[in-house]
């Protein structure tokens, strides 16, 4: 399981990482984090295209790998609407 978070100023980047993510299966958690059940080589195959992707821009991107355990531990304060309507996340 990993969780991609970032801070991109650039609308029509930011736009093009989320795709790349959902492209990659990772569903949007809030609007600047995606979380995806994904292999470590597959994560590192995603770093490697964001990487290009991002090249030059002032930008912050980070993929952080969480524990199955640590993920189902997450205690949720509160969530925005639009995010409780999102499609879960069924981990098997």
């Amino acid at each position: 399981m990993f969780v991609v978070v970032y801070d991109i100023t650039d609308d029509r980047l930011r736009e093009r990482v989320a795709l790349t993510l959902m492209e990659y299966g990772f569903i949007r958690m809030q609007k600047s984090v995606f979380v995806g059940d994904v292999s470590r080589n597959v994560a590192e195959m995603l770093a490697i295209e964001l990487r290009r992707l991002v090249e030059g821009n002032p930008c912050d991107v980070r993929i952080i790998p969480v524990c199955m355990r640590c993920y189902e531990d997450v205690i949720i304060v509160a969530r925005l609407v639009e995010a409780a309507e999102a499609e879960e996340v069924v981990v098997t």
